[in-house]
């Protein structure tokens, strides 16, 4: 099983946005949230909710997104 601590949840969540080529400013807004949201998510200063996780998840392999559903 995948770690969830706030730390990893940081690294996993600036890898996919590094993976997709995109700047904070656009994660933020596939996501549904506010830019220095995201910035507190990716620094670990606030623990992602596993909803804001799975959609940055399914943002890496939309082709998942409908066997999760």
């Amino acid at each position: 099983m995948p770690q969830t601590t706030p730390a990893a949840y940081a690294q996993e969540l600036k890898t996919i946005r590094d993976a997709l080529g995109w700047t904070q400013e656009k994660m933020a807004d596939a996501l549904g949230i506010r830019q220095d949201s995201y910035s507190r998510y990716e620094r670990g200063v606030r623990h992602v909710p596993e909803p804001t996780m799975r959609l940055a998840r399914q943002l890496r392999n939309p082709s998942t997104a409908a066997a999760t559903h």
